[in-house]
Order: C-alpha cells, then structure tokens, then sequence
C-alpha cells in the first residue's frame, strides 16, 4: 500500500545565512490505518530479537564504549595513551571532577617535554575528561582544558631522508616493545 509523504518540511530560522528545514510528521493515527498482516508481524519480531541481542550485549562489556574505542586503535596507540594517562593520575590522587584549569595547566608545564609532546599529552587528557563527561563522571560543561592553550611548535625547517639516511636510522632503532 503506497502512502504518499508522511509529513511535510518547515524552513527554521536561521543564523549567519544558514538555510535550515525541520520535518514536521502528520498526525497520528495514520490514514488509512496500518495494516500488520503475519509478514510484517514476523519482520518486526526479528527485529525486537535483534535489538534484544544488541542491549544484552552491554552487560557482557566491562565498559562498552572503551571497548569500541579501543577495538580502532593501535596496540602502539594505546600503550601511549595508557602510559600518558597513568602519568597524569599518578599527579591527581584525587576525583575526576575536583581537578581545575590550573592543576592541569601545571602539570603540563612541569613535564618539561617537547612542546609536541605536551600537546600529545594535552590531546589524551583532553579524551579523558570528555569520555568522563560521557559517562556522567563530571558535569556536561566540565572542561578544565578550555581555556589551556595548544602549545606552539616552532617553525623549523622539514627535512627530507634519502633511503640511505632512512636505513641508517631504521638499522640504528629499537624493536618495538612486545
């Protein structure tokens, strides 16, 4: 059975030019009513199973959205996030929501590292405190790093490696740990 259009758009206000449209459904009940024969009974009942399997899924999970976030990511990429991150809790014993603006501010400054390292840092605490706010650890506009700039590299000039210079570095590196 054809229906037609299920609602209509209305143009919204906008800001600094923006078009914007919102779609605005037509009233319930529908006209002509629905009709469930035993095969759309049957489409929807696999599709509650379905969904029934995804939310029984998170009770497996220790923490559903680390899982994910780890799954895409490197072995490499999380040693580093962990090894930055235990770093900046061995510096705070304290509550997620306690730390302020300026406690992390010095923190960044007393690593005396390279100002891409400190960014480095600055980019894994800043994932921290947004998946805290994620997961309700601390209020929704807790950002103790929004007004604590990026730090600047210096502008330096880019070098490019011949293959001989690259295989003498690569000869000279350490295995990655295991």
């Amino acid at each position: 059975m054809q229906r037609g259009l299920t609602g209509h758009y209305v143009p919204l206000p906008s800001a600094a030019g923006e078009k914007a449209r919102a779609f605005v459904p037509n009233p319930l009940p529908p006209a002509p009513p629905l009709e469930f024969d035993a095969d759309i009974q049957e489409l929807i009942q696999n599709a509650m199973l379905a969904l029934g399997r995804l939310d029984g899924l998170t009770t497996v999970l220790p923490d559903p959205a680390i899982f994910l976030y780890s799954y895409n990511l490197s072995k490499r990429h999380l040693q580093d996030l962990r090894h930055r991150l235990r770093r900046f809790a061995d510096a705070f014993q304290c509550e997620i929501h306690l730390i302020r603006p300026a406690q992390v501010q010095d923190f960044l400054t007393s690593l005396k590292l390279s100002p891409r390292s400190v960014k480095n840092f600055r980019m894994a605490i800043s994932n921290l405190f947004a998946h805290a706010r994620l997961r309700n650890h601390t209020p929704k506009d807790f950002d103790p790093l929004e007004n604590i700039p990026m730090t600047k590299q210096a502008d330096g000039e880019v070098e490019i490696y011949t293959p001989d210079e690259l295989k003498s570095l690569l000869a000279a590196a350490r295995p990655a740990p295991e």
